[in-house]
């Protein structure tokens, strides 16, 4: 996705990047940091300058041999720098902490073998985890909460990580009572059974409960070995989340498994101390790539407060009965769902299941705003009349480069994730190029308190923008389309 001007929010406000250089599967030893400062994630209780490098290996060739060592001694600001191997603890950092690997997930793991979590994010501001492969032993132990456990935190980074295979009854990423978390450039798979009867399954992402400003970007939401259903979604009390450039699926649920993606959801007993009139809100979900989901649908608008789903593509799901599903509030006031926005979507080789319903919500329906969307394989539309739609293509090829489903290699890097999306790049002859509608029509829509990364590109519009359908947003008139950023 390309934005207009100078980015707002986490990227362009504050960027405290750790910029290894890469081979083609894995890391390189020289480290490059660069530092700028906003408003977003400010921690100025020290200074870069007093900042010290520790360095933890496995092996016995550091100062420090285990992750927790070196926390315990780092001072405010510190970097700990982790050689490759496997470390078998659980890691809790502390506040104003970098834990960066020197060589990638692919060569540093933190391996809670006997269940439990892999690392806890609890009570700390200004942190950052780069470069892991987190894992534990599918469904081992004693029933848990979240291999990943974020909660009650602030100014957290997770990124470049391989997250998957949660012990008994977890998530792998739990996130409570946190603000500000940005979950980038990870590959997330295999959370584990609810009651090991294989039957139910937890999340690979579970947020819940007073969380704002979550930002996931760039990641891959995938389930191996038909382990699981459920990809992310946002229950009571979530609010300002963003979901751009990621890759959900393949996922293994079948039936009438849950639906992988949700803002917002169905069970009124998910918010608990959290009822305000509604339980979850102003929700953006852009330029994603939904490839190969079975279940309930695609994607679901379940209950919220404004979501808007746009620039997306849709390929080969096997979801039924629908593609996209749209249910009411279930707060304590209930009431229809509210500000729902569909457009710049691609939906092709699907199959021939409707693409939109609605579950007893026909108020919720009526809210949802489709327009500009591409179906390649025009048939039912479902619940909604996709034939009046405005600005809808029927019945076109998108012209991807060359689409496929995804398979996941673990030796190839988080990098794998962006030549995943490369395949559904379109063609210059795309008839996605520059039909779709800038989202400054919707403006009105985002709640004001939005975070600025969310508004970007929601301005004023512009006559020089010309808007794709698909994941890649807009072009400049007159000029190639802008390739991912």
């Amino acid at each position: 996705m390309v934005h207009k001007g100078n980015p707002l929010g986490i990227r362009g406000l504050f960027t405290l990047k750790y910029r290894p250089t890469l081979d083609t599967h894995l890391y390189a030893s020289t480290l490059r940091f660069t530092v700028s400062f906003g408003l977003f994630f400010i921690s100025l209780g020290h200074t870069c300058s007093a900042a010290s490098t520790l360095t933890v290996d496995v092996a016995g060739h550091a100062e420090f041999s285990s992750i927790n060592a070196a926390i315990a001694k780092a001072g405010t600001g510190d970097t700990l720098l982790v050689k490759p191997g496997i470390y078998r603890e659980s890691v809790k950092p502390k506040s104003h902490l970098r834990i960066i690997s020197e060589l990638g997930p692919v060569r540093t793991s933190i391996f809670v073998e006997h269940g439990g979590r892999g690392l806890l994010i609890d009570h700390v501001d200004d942190v950052t985890i780069e470069g892991f492969d987190i894992r534990s032993v599918l469904g081992v132990g004693k029933p848990g909460d979240g291999l990943v456990n974020i909660t009650n935190s602030t100014n957290i980074i997770v990124r470049d990580c391989y997250i998957h295979d949660a012990p008994n009854d977890s998530d792998c990423v739990k996130v409570s009572d946190t603000r500000r978390l940005l979950l980038e450039r990870c590959c997330i798979w295999n959370p584990a059974s609810r009651d090991q009867s294989t039957k139910a399954f937890q999340e690979g992402m579970d947020t819940r409960v007073r969380n704002f400003e979550i930002i996931v970007r760039g990641c891959w939401f995938f389930q191996q070995d038909k382990i699981g259903d459920t990809l992310i979604y946002c229950k009571g009390g979530c609010f300002d989340i963003l979901w751009e450039d990621n890759i959900f699926g393949p996922s293994a649920g079948e039936g009438h498994a849950n639906v992988p993606v949700q803002t917002g959801h169905q069970n009124a007993g998910e918010w608990r101390d959290y009822v305000p009139p509604y339980p979850s809100g102003r929700f953006v979900v852009r330029n994603n790539l939904f490839v190969g989901l079975k279940g309930e649908a695609a994607f679901g608008f379940q209950g919220p407060d404004t979501s808007m789903l746009y620039n997306n593509v849709f390929y080969r799901n096997e979801t039924k009965p629908s593609l996209i599903t749209v249910t009411d509030n279930p707060g304590a006031k209930g009431g229809p769902a509210l500000n729902l926005f569909c457009f710049n979507n691609i939906f092709a080789a699907n199959g021939t299941q409707p693409i939109y319903r609605q579950r007893n919500a026909p108020a919720s329906l009526k809210n949802l705003k489709c327009s500009h969307n591409l179906y390649s394989q025009f048939g039912n539309g479902g619940d909604l009349n996709v034939e009046a739609e405005s600005g809808a293509m029927r019945n076109q090829d998108p012209g991807f480069v060359a689409p496929s489903v995804p398979v996941f290699d673990f030796n190839k890097g988080t990098q794998q994730i962006r030549q995943a999306r490369a395949g559904f790049q379109t063609a210059p002859a795309s008839p996605a190029r520059g039909a779709g509608i800038d989202p400054g029509h919707f403006v009105g829509s985002l709640h004001p308190d939005a975070i600025p990364d969310m508004r970007n590109g929601l301005g004023a519009t512009s006559k020089s923008i010309h808007w794709d359908v698909g994941l890649r947003e807009f072009t400049a008139a007159g000029q190639q389309p802008k390739s991912e950023r």
